[in-house]
């Protein structure tokens, strides 16, 4: 009888919690008020910083057993409280001067039956345009302080699932002075992402957006005409303005109602940039898998095999109770493209005759590492599947060969998968969407920037297209029956839904559009917006 030889090395150790892109965690509010003129709920709770927040809350049951708490991204968020209910949020600054009454429930403004990318006329430039406020409380108190840097929210400008987002900035100077710029973010929507090797929190592929003019201007709280400012670009594709602001000027310009110091900002950029084609390749993969990988996944010998490998059988997260199928492979396909499985390279070879067992691996693991080490398509993971431990072993297993090659690998398909779904038909493509924002939510925050907008993009399409009541009841009766045949993550669902709600309304908070530039001569592919 053969011997079974375990590896329990340390690139096969348990992968550590997937990092949150949630950018706070706040504690459960205790008070729950509610507004007797309109019979809407509010609640108030403190930001991480000590400011006071108030919330409008929507209800919505959740299956499954969410952690209770608060989670938000930027404006929004949703709450789960003890017994599981959960409750989609918009969150804003409480200025003195604000009532109670005057808090207004989220309801987005888009029109109904008509996508998120939808523009009047194809032209071949967009201009963007949006109001952004800076508060002069926040100036005020840290004149004497280290703080420098004191931002608007994002501006965010979206077009066929391709997203960049933008934020001003007033800068204080050593003699006190102020200086604004347009700062460009990237391809975000404010949730914390760990930066890329090349300093960048957007996937290289995507170029930062060359901005073709833009028009700046200070908002006059008195209704004097808004004060035009000169800028210049700076090399990272962000715009600095030439003029200076005293802290009179920045006096002079608040307005008193909400204590904001108000911008206007719009640009204008071209429409091949918004094309997702421009970015990655979603046209549709003829390639066949190579002919012996095809024949190992299907438990057949190929010529020259000299490696048998399995998985634990006896494994927590395997795919099923029964046993793991015996795979025949090569060694040097593996030592190629894993570092882990080169350095044992000479253990292994000293028991060739023995079958090697990596311990954690489920039959869909060793499957999609066999496709790894063969250089091969890698499939995406099967719906059901725990994403979040399969990541962290093939991570361990290949390195930076499976963030380089694989990860971008995955992004495309999702993006394929996801474009091709019906988004008139959500109870047809709402089970493998789901699957495919799960897969985006159980990797790294960062792992696939695109796809996450290409995902929830088309969700939100989803919800305008087909939505004959409110958004919110939209996703009461479409969204939320399917999230258990989804086999999504339960974590994950109240950042889901605040990215879902963040994105829709920040597509409406910036007017656009269509313009013709005749200094633009760029071929615009056609849209990937079905």
């Amino acid at each position: 009888m053969r011997i079974l030889m375990c590896i329990m090395k340390p690139f096969l150790s348990a992968y550590p919690p997937v990092i949150s892109f949630i950018q706070h965690h706040l504690s459960f509010p205790t008070e729950l008020f509610t507004n007797n003129m309109t019979s809407e709920k509010y609640l108030y709770f403190a930001g991480p910083k000590g400011e006071l927040y108030k919330t409008w809350v929507q209800n919505l049951s959740c299956q499954g057993n969410p952690t209770p708490g608060v989670e938000y991204l930027d404006g929004f968020g949703t709450l789960i409280d003890n017994n599981g209910q959960m409750n989609v949020v918009k969150y804003s600054m409480l200025p003195p001067s604000v009532s109670f009454n005057d808090f207004q429930a989220y309801n987005p403004r888009h029109p109904r039956n008509l996508a998120l990318s939808a523009i009047k006329g194809f032209r071949n430039s967009i201009e963007f345009t949006a109001k952004r406020g800076i508060r002069i409380d926040s100036i005020l108190k840290n004149m004497n302080s280290s703080m420098r840097f004191f931002d608007s929210s994002l501006i965010s400008f979206y077009q066929d699932y391709v997203l960049w987002s933008y934020k001003l900035r007033l800068t204080r100077l050593l003699n006190n002075d102020f200086s604004l710029t347009v700062v460009s973010v990237g391809s975000t929507l404010g949730e914390k992402i760990k930066k890329k090797k090349n300093g960048k929190s957007y996937p290289s592929t995507q170029k930062t957006p060359s901005i073709i003019d833009a028009n700046i201007h200070a908002i006059d709280p008195y209704h004097n005409e808004p004060t035009q400012l000169e800028w210049e670009t700076l090399p990272d594709g962000g715009l600095s303005c030439s003029k200076l602001f005293t802290i009179q000027d920045l006096l002079y310009y608040t307005n008193t109602d909400d204590g904001e110091i108000h911008f206007s900002f719009s640009a204008i950029i071209s429409r091949f940039f918004f094309s997702i084609n421009s970015i990655i390749d979603v046209e549709e993969d003829d390639t066949e898998p190579k002919s012996s990988v095809h024949k190992i996944l299907n438990g057949h010998k190929p010529r020259g095999a000299d490696w048998e490998i399995t998985g634990s059988v006896d494994c927590c997260c395997c795919d099923s109770g029964s046993p793991i199928p015996i795979y025949s492979v090569h060694l040097a396909s593996f030592t190629k493209t894993s570092k882990a499985v080169n350095n044992l390279q000479e253990d292994i070879s000293k028991m060739m005759e023995s079958i090697t067992c990596f311990e954690g691996f489920t039959d869909q693991m060793l499957r999609l590492a066999i496709e790894i080490a063969y250089e091969d398509k890698v499939s995406l993971p099967r719906k059901g599947t725990y994403v979040r431990h399969l990541y962290g072993r093939l991570r361990e297993m290949f390195g930076d060969h499976f963030t380089s090659v694989v990860i971008p690998q995955w992004e495309i398909a999702i993006c394929r998968v996801a474009l091709d779904l019906n988004k008139h038909s959500p109870s047809s493509s709402m089970v493998e969407l789901l699957h495919l924002i799960n897969i985006i939510w159980e990797c790294p925050c960062g792992s696939f920037p695109i796809a996450k907008n290409v995902a929830i993009g088309v969700l939100a399409d989803m919800a305008h297209v087909n939505a004959k009541t409110s958004v919110q009841q939209w996703v009461q009766d479409e969204v939320i029956p399917h999230l258990k045949k989804s086999c999504i993550e339960c974590e994950h669902i109240p950042s889901i839904l605040a990215y879902f709600w963040k994105l829709m309304d920040s597509v409406e908070d910036v007017k656009k559009k269509g313009r013709t530039e005749t200094n633009n001569n760029e071929e615009i592919p056609s849209s990937a917006v079905k």
